[in-house]
């Protein structure tokens, strides 16, 4: 009975989007995925003069705006000026991370489609572990890897404030998010240790679930030995936008992260 249904459903609805021109077969899909042409975003005031883009990159922007600039004097506190040899990337890692690049991913301001690095790893390892080894060497990290394309999500819909209702995600260069990831190991061998051991989050094989469970022993052993339980819940707002980078950079350096990193 239910393959019989399944086959009338499909015939009445779906068989016909094979012959179906691009405007009527977007039509049905959103009929039948209950999406709205309704704009999420109809609700915001605008003021006049002024665009929707405009609005949200300059909010956007003012969150961090009275952070202080990187402190070019922290530079002096680098006093290990030998290279570091033990930091090389080579081709063979560089085409190992392309060959697993989703190329579903949507590609950063350089415009370098994800499936292009990952068709080319072969060809394209050698050029960019030179390039990433370079800047290892030189202290520089390049301009064009700095910039990123923001996108605002929406957190609930229809949007009704720039401030609390979206989200701001960046899409940044691949082979930009290729070499932070080589750094990124590097770090976290070298912090791993100072880590506080109830730390769950942004590290590999921890998530939500060992945080909760913890939590969930704590409670639950606190409350068998007759004792009370008090929870303190801290959200910070804007939190990964709002670090300062100059404290961020002293704390690295006070736990002896390697100083060509550092640089």
């Amino acid at each position: 009975m239910s393959k019989s249904l399944r086959r009338k459903y499909y015939q009445k609805k779906i068989q016909s989007l094979h012959e179906a021109d691009s405007h009527s077969w977007w039509k049905r899909t959103k009929q039948f995925l209950s999406v709205s042409d309704t704009d999420p975003l109809r609700h915001l005031d605008v003021p006049a003069g002024q665009s929707l883009a405009d609005v949200i990159n300059n909010y956007f922007v003012s969150v961090s705006n009275d952070l202080p600039a990187i402190d070019s004097n922290l530079l002096e506190l680098i006093t290990d000026t030998q290279l570091c040899a033990e930091f090389v990337i080579e081709p063979y890692q560089v085409a190992h991370k392309l060959s697993r690049l989703n190329v579903y991913k949507s590609p950063g301001p350089d415009g370098l489609p994800t499936w292009l690095l990952k068709e080319c790893a072969a060809y394209l390892s050698e050029p960019l572990a030179a390039l990433y080894n370079t800047s290892l060497k030189k202290g520089i990290f390049p301009e064009v890897w700095k910039s990123a394309e923001i996108i605002p999500v929406l957190k609930i819909t229809p949007v009704r404030s720039i401030q609390s209702d979206l989200r701001p995600i960046a899409l940044l260069p691949v082979v930009a998010k290729v070499f932070e990831g080589f750094v990124r190991e590097w770090l976290l061998d070298s912090l791993s240790p100072t880590f506080d051991a109830l730390q769950f989050g942004c590290l590999k094989g921890h998530s939500t679930a060992h945080a909760l469970t913890s939590m969930l022993h704590t409670w639950q052993s606190s409350l068998d030995n007759g004792h009370s339980v008090r929870l303190l819940l801290v959200d910070f707002s804007k939190a990964f936008n709002r670090v300062n980078h100059n404290i961020l950079f002293q704390k690295l350096l006070d736990r002896n992260v390697p100083q060509c990193l550092l640089r």
